[in-house]
């Protein structure tokens, strides 16, 4: 009897992993669970919500403020508004001028491949400005999400200022949540 319990045990413990999806993580938090948790284990690492900045935004997204990699970032991190879900998350982050992004551009860019070694890179230019994507896939070659870091639009600006994106998406909350949007159609 105790043998067949144990058996069963591991069987139903070896189904419920196999089940697990892996999720692409953001400061080594995985891009699931609700906006409410993952506020939370935002907030142990010291990034605080940005309360000005979050009364501007519409509801499926949240902005936080903080260090990103050692740098002073913006954090929006984005939530199906029916599910309260996580699905992706962007980081800005304020260059002085095209020279200073290049260098923080290259900066981050050796360290993710360096992190995500296996992932697929595509790399390509943008407004003068170089970016790149990498496709991030699990131990098991399925792919789980991609992290873009390029330069983003100015509606306008007086200074040189360029913004850095650093986003990260997962691609089965993303996938659910548009589902969801498809719902309402």
């Amino acid at each position: 009897m105790k043998k067949l319990f144990l058996v069963t045990l591991l069987a139903l413990l070896t189904l419920s992993v196999q089940g697990q999806k892996t999720h692409l993580k953001f400061m080594g938090i995985p891009l699931t669970g609700t906006i409410n948790n993952f506020q939370t284990k935002l907030s142990a690492k010291g990034i605080k919500v940005d309360q000005k900045v979050n009364k501007m935004v519409t509801e499926g997204a949240r902005v936080f403020k903080g260090t990103f990699s050692g740098e002073d970032a913006i954090i929006f991190i984005y939530y199906d508004v029916k599910t309260k879900i996580v699905y992706r998350a962007k980081v800005v982050i304020k260059c002085f001028n095209a020279d200073n992004y290049k260098e923080k551009f290259y900066a981050l860019k050796n360290n993710l491949s360096k992190k995500y070694a296996d992932a697929y890179k595509y790399e390509d230019e943008q407004n003068g400005q170089p970016e790149v994507v990498f496709m991030v896939s699990a131990s098991d070659g399925t792919e789980i999400g991609d992290i873009g870091l390029y330069a983003g639009k100015k509606l306008y600006s007086f200074t040189d200022e360029i913004d850095m994106h650093l986003d990260y998406s997962d691609y089965a909350n993303d996938k659910s949540h548009k589902s969801n949007n498809m719902d309402d159609l």
